[in-house]
């Protein structure tokens, strides 16, 4: 059973400004799907749905090893960004920090 090939896309250019006035913020992340119905890689499991990733949200090692890695398909990619959960995240690392 011969496994489908992928080619990984190279990280798009950042861009000048997100978006004009009155559109929706992004942030720039990785979409991940494994090939088996589960894998493990850098620290998290991947399924065959798929799985975003902010780029914040990873050092350079775990996105080097994601691409890397022959058992999965990673894509880069924007994420919109949704001011209440960025609201409720931060009330969240307050609570904690206390």
């Amino acid at each position: 059973m011969a496994r489908a090939t992928t080619t990984k896309a190279a990280k798009p250019a950042a861009k000048a400004s997100q978006a004009p006035a009155g559109d929706q913020k992004t942030v720039d992340g990785i979409f991940v799907r494994s090939f088996p119905p589960t894998f493990r890689r850098a620290g998290f499991a991947f399924t065959s749905e798929g799985m975003g990733i902010a780029l914040d949200a990873i050092s350079a090692e775990q996105l080097q090893a994601l691409q890397d890695e022959p058992m999965l398909s990673v894509e880069f990619c924007d994420f919109p960004v949704d001011d209440t959960s960025v609201g409720a995240a931060e009330a969240g690392e307050q609570s904690n920090a206390e």
